[in-house]
């Protein structure tokens, strides 16, 4: 009996057993469920009537969209949260201090040993052992830690309206520092913990920073670049220790405070204050700038954007106001930092947790699950302990647990069978308002325990998230899954779904407080006009908007504009939306992106690396065309596990991962794999690379080539293999 007649037979049993269970079952769900409310509430609109567009939007000659904004479709007590009470964030983070007092506030995971263990290759890595368990503060004992830093902020000289940087990876001593150089009235800065050394070198010299907090792991690199004369400012560091990281290194404190003042932030804590920062007067106003937040430098040189008190306060309430939508915190939830607080993006989502007494545990990409390359054996990981019930996450990380999930079912064809008609089955009743207790329970609870078993909600943001990655997630974890869409520009606030919202693929609607605007874009073909959906690029305006960049007038021209009345401010995105009827709208391209090749067509990177990014064999991509040339090329990384098995089909095995990365019969495998995955999802020929290089080096933050949103660095990664570029173009690769 042939393959395909098995899976013909299955398939007729399963609906036949699904009908008489659905025939028994319907009518206890619909009382149960009440389905038709939860359908009305998806179906819902999400948006204030439009008007009708407008021409010379912004005084720019422009034809836009009326603005859009989000409808208020439910309402809550904003007192109980504190909204319209604090005015600061020092003020905000005494206020649920006060509120959740004696509730878990911040958890990390003590480091209790290093150890050196051979990795896959043989070659001696350090690992760490790890505390069996999270020891959280409570909010009280953190507003009285970071009441003790404010005491011995002016001991090393930190004074009012100062830029402080922050360089370090998650940890609860970045909440704590921030609150305290805050409450002074200070400035603080991000440094992306994976940034590179000129990157460093740009952010402390861009801001003239006299005074830094670190981690311990990267002295080394600062005490480098002082001695190299590239640190003129930098006078103070405060270091903290004991952060699990396989990147730490021991300092040498005996020659490091020749380069500058270096203490440990215990030492800092440990020394006599005579002088109190709560003596001083210290004035406050809603136009001070309160952060610096450097971009990911995903198109160039990071961009300092100046953020306002003003700014922060109403972007804030933005993401309480809008992420609550009657998603009520459970007894005993949790979220789990792994994404960098140095993002506006991670650090706006867990203030919002915060803000609904939700605690934060900290981890690492080293320690997160069993198995990873930060942990000795025998350790579990972060997430196994902590069970997380919120988390923040990116759209690459989603792609690999949905390729992880799907690569445990090739090898075993029924229950592969079985599962995908589950999730078509799950599918079809999620979207008319339904859940599928049975289901959940006895088909996808492996995939729900692998994270804990306990996950609610996850914000996905930081990039496009294809529609069937989106579905797949949100159906077999069984879990809300809000796609937003925001920038440092905006604070992070721009759209966001919401909890009642079962469509797939779209950004949300308008945060509370935020305006929408779709500009015309003639060249890309996007216009307010079209049908069935208005499309354009993303204008966002309102009160979270930020002040600008750092000194950079003339980037500020290109990117913000007011409107001819002068009251609403407008950052220019460069991203392309469509509004769908139910007023939620999906980011469909990027400005920046539209190329012209040789035969006159336009291709939208961005949309073509989306699309085979779900290639079962594809980690990462980018793809690249050359004015003179009629066709794409793709530099891709591989999904080793996926690219394992193909090696092992073709019988290459034997070679070393290098040389299976440049043989010339894999890599057409390769290709004719990314080509057929590429006409089912409807690309056209000749946005299908014709050529491809498989890169054997990893594309990570610490190496440049992605941003810690592990976004790719298009600018870098075309730098790096600009040779093997043009050997592509010369046709001496496949």
């Amino acid at each position: 009996m042939s393959h395909k007649v098995v899976e013909s037979i299955l398939h007729k049993f399963f609906w036949s057993t699904a009908s008489v269970l659905d025939t028994v079952l319907l009518p206890i769900h619909l009382v149960i469920q009440d389905p038709i409310k939860t359908f009305r509430k998806s179906r819902q609109l999400r948006i204030k009537p439009l008007s009708a567009p407008v021409t010379n939007g912004l005084g720019r000659g422009l034809v836009m969209s009326g603005p859009l904004e989000r409808a208020k479709l439910h309402s809550f007590d904003e007192s109980q949260l504190g909204i319209g009470i604090w005015k600061t964030l020092s003020q905000w983070f005494e206020f649920v201090a006060k509120k959740y007092a004696d509730q878990p506030c911040l958890g990390t995971r003590a480091r209790l040993s290093e150890v050196i263990e051979d990795d896959q290759d043989g070659k001696p890595v350090k690992k760490f052992v790890l505390d069996d368990q999270y020891k959280f503060i409570t909010y009280s004992e953190a507003l009285r830690q970071r009441d003790l830093i404010v005491q011995h902020l002016y001991r090393i000289g930190i004074r009012e309206r100062q830029i402080v940087p922050i360089f370090s990876e998650n940890r609860q001593e970045w909440v704590l520092v921030s609150q305290a150089l805050w409450k002074v009235n200070a400035i603080v800065t991000t440094i992306y913990p994976n940034v590179g050394i000129d990157g460093i070198a740009h952010i402390l010299n861009n801001s003239m920073a006299e005074h830094l907090f670190t981690s311990e792991q990267h002295l080394k690199k600062l005490i480098n670049l002082k001695r190299a004369g590239k640190l003129p400012h930098l006078r103070t560091v405060v270091y903290f220790s004991n952060l699990p990281s396989i990147q730490s290194e021991n300092i040498d404190s005996n020659t490091s405070t020749e380069e500058f003042e270096l203490m440990s932030f215990e030492n800092l804590l440990s020394g006599k204050s005579d002088t109190l920062i709560e003596k001083s007067v210290i004035t406050r106003k809603g136009s001070d700038v309160v952060m610096v937040i450097y971009t990911s430098g995903s198109t160039g040189i990071p961009k300092g954007v100046m953020i306002t008190a003003d700014n922060a306060k109403d972007a804030l309430r933005a993401l309480i106001s809008s992420v609550i939508c009657e998603y009520i915190p459970k007894e005993n939830e949790v979220s789990l930092s792994i994404l960098p607080l140095a993002h506006i993006y991670e650090l706006g989502g867990e203030m919002t947790f915060l803000t609904l007494g939700v605690p934060i545990a900290y981890s690492s990409p080293y320690t997160l699950v069993t198995g990873a390359p930060g942990l000795c054996k025998g350790s579990t990981g972060d997430i196994t302990l902590v069970r997380p019930t919120v988390i923040l996450s990116v759209p690459l990380i989603l792609e690999r647990i949905r390729k992880s999930i799907e690569d445990k079912l090739k090898g075993k064809p029924a229950i592969a069978q079985i599962f995908q008609f589950c999730l078509q089955y799950k599918l079809f009743w999620y979207k008319i308002g339904f859940n599928t207790p049975l289901i959940d329970r006895f088909i996808f609870s492996a995939a729900q325990n692998a994270f804990g078993g306990r996950l609610r909600l996850v914000i996905v943001g930081g990039g496009p998230l294809l529609e069937d990655t989106q579905a797949f997630i949100a159906l077999v974890l069984n879990i809300k899954l809000f796609q937003g869409y925001g920038s440092t520009e905006c604070c992070g606030t721009a759209l966001l779904s919401d909890i009642h919202d079962r469509s797939f693929g779209q950004c949300g609607a308008p945060l509370i407080g935020t305006t929408i605007r779709l500009v015309e874009w003639k060249e890309g073909g996007y216009s307010p006009n079209d049908k069935p959906n208005p499309r354009g690029e993303v204008y966002v305006g309102g009160a979270t908007v930020a002040q600008g960049y750092f000194k950079d007038p003339e980037e500020d021209k290109k990117s913000f504009f007011t409107d001819e009345d002068g009251k609403t401010r407008y950052w220019a995105s460069g991203d392309i939306g469509e509004l769908y009827p139910n007023g939620t709208i999906r980011i469909i391209d990027r400005r920046k992106d539209l190329i012209k090749i040789f035969n006159g067509e336009y291709i939208s990177l961005a949309k073509v690396e989306n699309v085979l990014k779900s290639c079962s064999l594809v980690d990462n991509i980018c793809v690249y065309a050359s004015f003179a040339k009629p066709y794409l090329i793709a530099l891709v990384t591989p999904n080793k596990i996926n690219f394992g098995k193909l090696v092992e089909s073709l019988k290459k095995q034997e070679k070393s991962f290098a040389d299976q990365c440049q043989d010339s019969q894999i890599t057409e495998a390769f290709l004719n794999d990314l080509r057929n995955n590429g006409e089912v999802k409807g690309l056209a020929s000749y946005e299908i690379p014709k050529r491809i290089l498989i890169c054997s080096q990893e594309w990570n933050p610490d190496n440049g080539l992605v941003t810690v949103s592990l976004k790719i660095r298009r600018h870098k990664i075309l730098e790096h293999y600009a040779r093997e570029i043009e050997m592509l173009y010369e046709g001496n690769h496949q």
